[in-house]
């Protein structure tokens, strides 16, 4: 399930921004209808809000109606308009429009000028989510390593703040968790190995997301140390194992007891590995997540 941004209320000065720049209708693209499979094109058009839109799987379709909403007649306020942007970014990007959503972004200009910043507090009043959004759809990881250190340094200052309420500097120490793992998966696309591993495990030693942690070691070809680091009750990683390990038969056993879209594609790869085509074309697998 995809939800909107989980940021605590935003700050009341943020009203006062005149966000009228992102309404524009030339900051959208149009979708190129290349890249959908025939029986989409001609397909009812799923309805809903974009919020709904988003969690029923429907990207391409929350995409739309959230530029539509955007560019209506009747302005929403700062805080919807931020809202919409982020669902219009991330279903781009679940629906493997990367590179528009790359391209949209750009009307935001410098996501850490003056202009976003909070009179009062010195903070951004852009949602969380949004920010690190922009920084995945920057494309050079190795300048993604630097910005998200210098979010890391933001979380840091806000979590021992002590004028802040105790909820909103444990989220804070949440999210400083959460850039931990994004520096990793960045090292990791750059191809240093060496730095991701020794980057995780300090992370490790914090006790911060063995199973991210996990996940990525696989990514890795750590599969020795993902071992190491995975727990023993969690089936989507005993799994993964299993299958780095090329053990396809257990595997299958492990993917038809989850009932996810995850563990449905995985095991049209096991069958797959196991000269099983008949079985792959019964599964349903979930090529593509729009309607």
């Amino acid at each position: 399930m995809m939800s909107i941004p989980l940021s605590p209320p935003l700050p009341p000065t943020l009203q006062t921004k005149d966000l009228s720049f992102l309404l524009h209708p030339t900051n959208f693209h149009p979708f190129p209808l290349t890249l959908l499979p025939a029986p989409f094109l001609s397909a009812p058009a799923p309805t809903g809000t974009p919020s709904e839109l988003l969690k029923t799987l429907h990207f391409r379709a929350a995409a739309i109606a959230a530029a539509t909403r955007l560019t209506a007649s009747q302005q929403p306020d700062n805080t919807t308009i931020l809202e919409l942007w982020y669902i219009r970014l991330i279903s781009l990007c679940l629906a493997h429009y990367h590179t528009l959503a790359a391209q949209e972004i750009k009307v935001f200009q410098d996501m850490g000028s003056s202009f976003y910043l909070d009179p009062e507090t010195g903070r951004s009043v852009l949602p969380w989510e949004l920010r690190v959004l922009a920084v995945t759809l920057g494309n050079d990881p190795r300048r993604a390593v630097g910005m998200y250190y210098e979010l890391a340094a933001e979380c840091r200052a806000v979590a021992v703040d002590g004028t802040i309420a105790v909820e909103e500097r444990s989220l804070w120490r949440a999210r400083l968790g959460e850039l931990g793992i994004r520096v990793a998966n960045a090292l990791i696309q750059l191809g240093d190995f060496v730095a991701a591993a020794r980057h995780l495990q300090g992370l490790q030693k914090q006790g911060k997301g063995r199973e991210m942690l996990a996940l990525l070691y696989i990514r890795a070809g750590m599969v020795d140390a993902a071992r190491e680091c995975a727990s023993s009750d969690d089936n989507t990683l005993r799994g993964l194992l299993l299958m780095a390990d090329g053990n396809w038969q257990e595997a299958t056993q492990v993917w038809r007891e989850m009932d996810s879209e995850m563990a449905i594609n995985n095991l049209a790869v096991c069958e797959l590995y196991l000269g099983r085509l008949n079985e792959v074309c019964s599964t349903r697998v979930i090529i593509w997540s729009d309607g």
